[in-house]
C-alpha cells in the first residue's frame, strides 16, 4: 500500500513523499511521530490503545519559545508582552492537550519555565492580584501559587489536562444545513472569554 500510494502521487500528481516523514512502523514495538506528537500502541486490559505524548524536540522548542518570552517580559514588563506569553501558553495547551500523557510533559515544561520565572522576574512579580475571567475558566481547580506581573496573572504552563480527541464525523461539513449547524455547535464550545482573549492577543507568526 505504501509503494502504491507513493507511485500514485508521483505519476498522477507529480508529488514526492518525504523519506524522513513517511515510513511504515509497528506501533506495538516502536513509537511514531506525527505533527508534534509521539504515538505508540500499548496494552490496556484486553486491547491496545494509543499512548501519545509531546515528542521530545517539540518539548525543547516549547521550552525555548517560553524562555524567549520570559526574557522579553524581564526586559520590558508591558501588558502586551505579558499577554503574548499567556497567549502562547494557552495556544500550546489547546494544541497538545489531546495527547493522552500531556500532563506529564507539561509538568516537565512547566517546572523548567517556573524556575526561570522565579529567577528572572524576582523584582517584577508578586503573589497577589485578581485573576482574569479567562484564567478562572481555563484553569479552574488549579490550586498552586499564582504569579502576577503589573497586576496581570501569568498562565501556568504546567496546568494542562488531557482532553479526549474525538473522531472525525462526516456529518460535520459546510455543504449541508445540518452539517453547518454542527460546525456552529462545535464553535460554541470555545468560550467568549477565550475567543476575545486570543483575538486581542494573537501569537505573532503562528496560525
Amino acid at each position: 500500500m505504501f509503494v502504491a500510494v507513493k507511485l500514485w502521487l508521483k505519476e498522477r500528481l507529480n508529488l514526492e513523499i518525504s523519506p524522513d516523514k513517511s515510513k511504515i512502523t509497528n506501533l506495538r514495538k516502536k513509537t511514531s511521530e506525527f505533527l508534534g506528537f509521539s504515538i505508540k500502541a500499548v496494552v490496556k486490559g484486553k486491547k491496545r490503545v494509543a499512548n501519545s505524548r509531546i515528542k521530545s524536540n517539540a518539548i525543547t522548542k516549547i521550552m525555548a519559545k517560553g524562555k524567549e518570552l520570559i526574557n522579553k517580559i524581564q526586559k520590558n514588563p508591558t501588558a502586551k508582552n505579558i499577554s503574548l506569553y499567556n497567549s502562547y501558553v494557552l495556544g500550546t495547551h489547546n494544541y497538545y492537550r489531546i495527547a493522552t500523557h500531556c500532563t506529564l510533559d507539561f509538568s516537565k515544561i512547566g517546572y523548567y519555565l517556573d524556575r526561570l520565572i522565579k529567577i528572572r522576574w524576582k523584582s517584577i512579580s508578586t503573589k497577589t492580584g485578581s485573576p482574569s475571567m479567562i484564567y478562572l475558566e481555563k484553569y479552574k481547580g488549579y490550586d498552586k501559587k499564582k504569579t502576577y506581573v503589573k497586576g496581570l496573572i501569568i498562565f501556568p504552563m504546567s496546568a494542562c489536562k488531557t482532553k479526549n480527541a474525538m473522531n472525525f464525523s462526516k456529518q460535520v461539513n459546510k455543504y449541508t444545513p445540518e452539517g453547518r449547524k454542527l460546525i456552529h455547535k462545535s464553535i460554541d464550545k470555545v468560550s467568549d472569554f477565550e475567543f476575545v482573549y486570543l483575538v486581542k492577543n494573537p501569537v505573532v507568526n503562528q496560525a
